[in-house]
């Protein structure tokens, strides 16, 4: 799929790095994945939202 982007385009090929998604992931959804993930490992998971200082 890359591949025909770049031949498509005319453009080379730039790693974006390992944390390129992550940055535009919405809290709410990665909040969801990171649960899902921990509770995969056999953690119970119990959120408490915390004030957070600006």
């Amino acid at each position: 799929m890359i591949a025909y982007y770049l031949i498509l385009r005319n453009t080379p090929y730039s790693d974006l790095g390992a944390s390129h998604f992550e940055r535009y992931e919405k809290p709410q959804l990665k909040k969801q994945r990171l649960v899902k993930q921990l509770q995969k490992l056999g953690y119970q998971v119990n959120l408490t939202e915390i004030a957070v200082a600006s």
